[in-house]
Order: structure tokens, then sequence, then C-alpha cells
């Protein structure tokens, strides 16, 4: 992750902020979420894979992003986690956790 990726965001109700995650998707790299602690329903999680722009040179993976959406008041954590599908009892190549607050 690079040093502007945040580890703590304060939401408004409805509020939604975009993290961008370091994509590896040609190497067969999938970044996945979760949501817990003491209110997990205080939060929604999206990742979302975006397009490489057409005509582009070959080699460079899809960007990735995680999309986190304040729905209710608390605090909850959110954990991104970045490996291959097939290698499930490997750990993660990278992992990332928010602490999130929605006020």
């Amino acid at each position: 992750m690079s040093d502007e990726t945040p580890t703590r965001l304060t939401l408004s109700v409805g509020e939604q902020r975009i993290v961008p995650l370091r994509a590896l998707s040609t190497a067969g790299y999938r970044w996945s979420g979760s949501v817990s602690g003491p209110d997990p329903a205080a939060v929604a999680l999206e990742v979302r894979r975006g397009e490489l722009a057409p005509g582009g040179p070959p080699g460079p993976s899809a960007p990735e992003e995680a999309v986190v959406r304040g729905l209710q008041p608390g605090r909850a954590v959110v954990r991104l986690e970045q490996r291959r599908p097939w290698e499930d009892a490997q750990p993660p190549a990278e992992v990332l956790e928010l602490q999130v607050e929605v006020a």
C-alpha cells in the first residue's frame, strides 16, 4: 500500500470513500474484504476491479478499489486481503485494515 492509504476513516451516514488498492491481477491476485468489529452493520464494503483502457500497452493490471460506505452510526473494522484464489491455504500477499467510524 502507498503511504497515502488511510488506516482510519471517519464517515457520515450515507458518505462513501474510495480506497485505491495495489493491483496485481496479471499475476493472479485479487482483493477481497470483510467487515467486523463492534458494529459491522455500520459499514457497507464493495471491492471493485476496473477496466483497462483499450489500446493500452500489454502487461498492466486493471485498477482495483474498495468502496466503504457509512450506513449507520457505529465503529467497524474493514479487512482487505490480496491473494490468489487457488492459494487459500497460503497467507495473503497483502493485508490492509481500516478502522472506520460512522458518525
